[in-house]
């Protein structure tokens, strides 16, 4: 395999062209990890303090809904999002991933997972938010934690 890489000053956007003689199952992995890698560097437009903000994904630790309004939480901060959580997981890297029927968290962000009476709440890095995992998304959140680990 050959690895070629063109600068170009009047090029407005980057463009990766991928050559082969047949498409391999080697070809589709490596397209599936180029659209990850240009996802986990994306923006989101948010709303906070009757301002817009361009918020990087990365600080990002969950998405959820409440009162009708989907918020999006920052380790010190929580803005609102236009978006639907069913457009953002289009969207959002593969490491963000439902905990709950209201919620996407940032798995790249959990710090803790404690399993209680009440239920499941998953804590994060540097912050003291926390967001609750429902029966429903746990093993999908747990097989995702574990694949991150290997």
């Amino acid at each position: 395999m050959k690895i070629k890489v063109e600068i170009d000053q009047n090029i407005n956007d980057t463009e990766i062209i991928i050559k082969s003689a047949e498409n391999t199952e080697k070809v589709t992995e490596l397209k599936k990890q180029i659209k990850e890698l240009i996802k986990t560097d994306q923006q989101l437009l948010v709303i906070g303090n009757d301002k817009e903000y361009q918020l990087s994904i990365d600080e990002i630790l969950f998405f959820e809904i409440s009162d009708r309004k989907n918020y999006v939480h920052t380790e010190a901060e929580s803005f609102i999002t236009r978006k639907k959580l069913m457009e953002l997981e289009e969207i959002l890297p593969n490491y963000f991933v439902r905990s709950s029927k209201s919620s996407i968290v940032n798995t790249r962000k959990i710090y803790s997972i404690s399993k209680s009476i009440t239920g499941t709440v998953i804590g994060f890095q540097n912050s003291v938010k926390q967001q609750y995992v429902s029966r429903k998304y746990y093993r999908q959140l747990k097989n995702k934690l574990e694949k991150k680990e290997n």
